[in-house]
């Protein structure tokens, strides 16, 4: 079960490791406070954890294994900005249903993503560096469970 001490932890590391996330979340400003993360209940696990992650276009070149602990996250939009991997970690957060990493410089994701989140119902991925369809999940490539809509995008 997730926690604010939790979540707030793996916050923090992903701050200290990353100057952009230093100039945009202060210190002196409490961490459910800082711009782009909302806080809240979602019905199963208490009303600090943290539920969406939306930081867009801020030249962010990496995500943290960490927030694979963010067990409550539903939302997380990383869309314009300039990473190059996504860690298998993000397939543990089981409540995950939005994941936007469009216009990043990408050329592949973790199989796992495509077996782990069961509850993800929009996933964009356009606009990045693709060997196309052989460097998706094997369980994204027309089985049904997600539909492609657009060049690489995908609904449930």
């Amino acid at each position: 079960m997730s926690s604010l001490v939790d979540d707030k932890s793996i916050i923090y590391a992903w701050r200290e490791s990353c100057l952009k996330l230093q100039n945009l979340w202060p210190l002196d400003i409490a961490v459910c406070k800082w711009y782009g993360l909302t806080f809240g209940d979602t019905g199963t696990l208490t009303e600090n954890t943290l539920i969406e992650i939306h930081l867009v276009n801020l030249g962010l070149t990496s995500i943290p294994a960490a927030l694979g602990g963010l067990k409550g996250l539903s939302y997380l939009n990383l869309r314009d900005n300039k990473l190059t991997r996504v860690p298998g970690e993000l397939a543990d957060i089981q409540w995950l249903t939005y994941l936007n990493l469009a216009r990043n410089r990408l050329s592949c994701i973790p199989p796992a993503l495509g077996t782990h989140l069961t509850r993800l119902k929009t996933l964009y991925l356009t606009d990045n560096c693709w060997r196309f369809k052989d460097s998706l999940p094997v369980e994204w490539r027309g089985d049904g469970s997600l539909r492609m809509s657009g060049t690489c995008d995908f609904k449930r």
